[in-house]
């Protein structure tokens, strides 16, 4: 692996052979370093982004602080992961994402400074086209600041926007989905753990150390894991909610019913004895015979209806506690199927095991790195500072402090994975 750092070049550099002139990439015969991964070109006046063709495993490029005008000439760059184009002439944040778009691996970009960062609401533009970002000059793009400026830039899309009627239907119904499965995840309380694999990437410990050759590429798996992880979790998670609510459902229809039909009974019943109380009235008011006796029997058939209804009541009250009992046995089973599914190989259990295997594969990264590092030092014949940015020779001269932070890496983001699952399975076991 092969870095490469331009310094800003002294007074004396520049009255030798630059004066009055901008920098050209070109010139600086950069076509045989094809395994180069990281290059600093910031603070050099460049103007144009040129002489990049032959570093097609460049990750990480720092323009920084340069007099370009247009992003370009990158394109066989396609294995870049983070990119720096800080406070330099940058004028439309349309032909930045425009372009952009096709390095599916890019995650931070550093834009601040331009003059097109003046413009209102350029952030949300380039994080709802940039949808491979992770960082925007350098803060974290959390779940929810993109889903808000998704949800702002889709209020009320036309038809011309998109072209033509099929197109705006196509992507209104694309984005129905979207809000679907949002809501989904929401009503399943997994949406947490869309941002968990970003989170864990983004800790203090690794961010400190991802400068070290090797241990951005072992980040991007893990990430990816981890995310894989998550999606067969919230899936299955998902399918298990849909089975509680239908579950659910049914219970409260057929606590209806039961209450529906314990009702209609009990109106009958009441409706059959005002009818009797009426005509024995009647009769009596007429003289007729034995109409005395039968008022008279009316307060025993009163008796005898509040004993009908008070079993009707009974009847109703073991009917949806049997319906209940039923509810619960099978409600348990799902929540069990989903606190399995979360806790165990197919859950979190694994995303443990992936951040053990990382904690691991970083300790020996580090020792490798640091030990190749220590033997260049050792030779005067090798200048540092081509092969290494100063983050990278700070960090790789202090071999304990680096390993010390791979191994606290691990130890400090476990209890944030114990977090999370407990949370998880907390909201599982609620049976509403």
């Amino acid at each position: 692996m092969y870095f490469f750092f331009f310094k800003q070049k002294t007074a004396y550099e520049i009255s030798a052979c630059l004066v009055g002139s901008e920098m050209c990439i070109r010139d600086m015969n950069l076509e045989h370093l094809v395994q180069l991964k990281w290059l600093d070109l910031s603070f050099n006046n460049v103007q144009k982004i040129e002489g990049l063709d032959k570093l097609v495993n460049l990750t990480d490029l720092s323009l920084y602080n340069n007099k370009v005008e247009t992003i370009e000439g990158l394109d066989n760059c396609t294995k870049l992961n983070v990119l720096s184009m800080g406070s330099n002439q940058l004028i439309s944040y349309e032909a930045v994402f425009t372009y952009l778009k096709k390095f599916k691996h890019l995650q931070v970009l550093n834009i601040a400074g331009n003059p097109f960062t003046k413009e209102h609401e350029f952030e949300k533009h380039l994080i709802n086209n940039l949808t491979q970002l992770k960082y925007l000059d350098y803060v974290f793009i959390d779940e929810g600041t993109r889903l808000q400026y998704k949800d702002d830039d889709h209020k009320a899309p036309s038809a011309d926007t998109f072209g033509d009627g099929q197109k705006y239907n196509e992507a209104e119904e694309q984005e129905k989905q979207i809000q679907e499965r949002i809501d989904n995840l929401k009503k399943a309380h997994v949406f947490v753990l869309n941002t968990l694999a970003d989170e864990l990437a983004s800790n203090n410990e690794l961010v400190g150390i991802k400068v070290i050759p090797g241990v951005e590429e072992e980040v991007g798996q893990l990430v990816e894991k981890i995310n894989q992880v998550i999606d067969e979790l919230q899936k299955a998670v998902v399918g298990k909610n849909e089975e509680k609510l239908t579950l659910l459902k049914k219970f409260k229809e057929v606590v209806i019913i039961r209450e529906k039909q314990a009702e209609d009974e009990t109106i009958g019943l009441i409706n059959e004895f005002q009818k009797k109380k009426k005509l024995a009235f009647r009769e009596f008011e007429l003289g007729l015979d034995n109409s005395y006796d039968k008022v008279q029997d009316l307060r025993f058939e009163i008796l005898e209806l509040e004993d009908k209804l008070m079993t009707i009541e009974i009847e109703l009250v073991r009917n949806i506690e049997k319906a209940r009992q039923e509810f619960d046995v099978k409600l348990n089973s799902i929540v069990e199927d989903i606190k399995s599914t979360v806790q165990e190989d197919t859950g979190f259990k694994r995303i443990k095991q992936y951040l053990k295997d990382f904690g691991e594969t970083l300790q020996e990264i580090t020792k490798v790195e640091c030990d190749k590092f220590a033997e260049k030092a050792e030779d005067e014949k090798i200048n540092l500072e081509e092969l290494y940015t100063e983050m990278q020779i700070s960090l790789l001269e202090n071999k304990d402090g680096v390993s010390m932070q791979a191994v606290s890496y691990t130890h400090l983001t476990l209890p944030t994975i114990y977090s999370v699952q407990i949370s998880v399975v907390a909201v599982s076991l609620k049976k509403k």
